[in-house]
């Protein structure tokens, strides 16, 4: 997984680092996976030749939610809307990554630091 990370972080053009919370407590990981596929499905018919390698994370309430990084810049006022559409809430992060400035392997690190059952 710290594989993947670093790569596409190094071989995009604006790595862009993504944490995405839910409206609602979700603590069922089926319908969290079942939020993703939908939202993911739009990112890709959106966003041509998107990609995105990420893991599921608990918050201590129980709650999930994803940290990971996708290939291309995604702009938040087209983002925030398709999210909650999706089940998501409307707090979420995007950070472009620059991988001559932060180094890849402290990103997939710190992303892969999340990983759970």
């Amino acid at each position: 997984m710290r594989q993947c990370i670093e790569h596409l972080v190094v071989t995009s053009e604006c790595a862009v680092w993504v944490n995405i919370t839910f409206w609602e407590n979700v603590t069922v990981k089926a319908y969290a996976n079942k939020c993703w596929d939908t939202f993911s499905k739009r990112l890709e018919r959106e966003f041509p030749g998107f990609r995105f390698v990420g893991i599921w994370a608990r918050q201590r309430r129980g709650a999930w939610h994803i940290h990971g990084v996708a290939n291309q810049r995604i702009p938040i006022e087209w983002f925030r809307p398709n999210a909650g559409g999706c089940g998501f809430g409307p707090q979420c992060y995007l950070k472009e990554v620059d991988h001559r400035v932060e180094s890849p392997r402290k990103i997939a690190r710190y992303i892969t630091g999340y990983c759970t059952d």
